[in-house]
């Protein structure tokens, strides 16, 4: 009898888009880029702030040793981190 899944499976990945993993930014900096968000980018900062809200994502990213990846082009151009 065969199995439910074939393997291997391509899957489409989607589009690279240049990120920051902003849990490794400093408080400051994290304060400013939700600031940023929230003003310039009210979508990205409710899916963030839901995410971060949920709990079973939390757990995810505490397992996983994980972060928050934010694309650059949502974030503020002065920050060094948009040199990476």
């Amino acid at each position: 009898m065969g199995s439910d899944f074939d393997w291997p499976e391509t899957i489409n990945a989607g589009k690279y888009e240049p990120s920051v993993n902003i849990s490794t930014l400093t408080d400051p900096q994290k304060r400013e880029v939700w600031e940023y968000l929230k003003t310039n980018h009210p979508d990205v900062a409710k899916v963030v702030a839901v995410n971060m809200a949920d709990e079973m994502v939390l757990k995810l990213l505490e397992v996983f040793d994980a972060g928050i990846l934010v694309e650059k082009k949502y974030l503020p151009k002065k920050f060094p981190y948009n040199n990476l």
